[in-house]
């Protein structure tokens, strides 16, 4: 894995090691919009375009939803689980349900080997 990655710093590198400095220019300074003003003129460009509106919200929601996800695990984990510390440290491993409806699917039997409960068919379905 590790080898495989130094593959990618390559053209890195090689762009780099072919960048003439001698022939980099200035842009010169610009005069600086205030902080507000430049906030206010990009809200409004979003109200204006639907395309930029809806990225925004969606951003808004998704970022709202799964950015606090890492603070709400350890009282899921405690009091909706009623787990301890076990059950924190499963929960990332356990967090791809969605690829797992499919019952017969060896990652379902993978995360039911690796404690996830949810991946265990309930006992009314018959094994296969």
């Amino acid at each position: 894995m590790f080898r495989a990655k130094r593959v990618e710093f390559v053209p890195v590198i090689f762009a780099l090691a072919i960048m003439r400095p001698a022939e980099f220019f200035a842009t010169g300074n610009r005069a600086r919009t205030p902080l507000l003003q430049s906030i206010r003129d990009g809200l409004a460009y979003a109200r204006a375009t639907k395309t930029v509106a809806v990225v925004l919200a969606m951003l808004f929601v998704v970022s709202t939803v799964s950015i606090n996800f890492n603070v709400v695990l350890p009282v899921l984990a405690r009091n909706t689980m009623h787990g301890g510390a076990q059950t924190y440290a499963s929960s990332p491993r356990c967090s791809g349900w969605a690829h797992l409806r499919e019952p017969s699917s060896p990652l379902r039997a993978n995360a039911s080997r690796a404690g996830c409960y949810w991946a265990r068919p309930p006992a009314s379905v018959p094994r296969r």
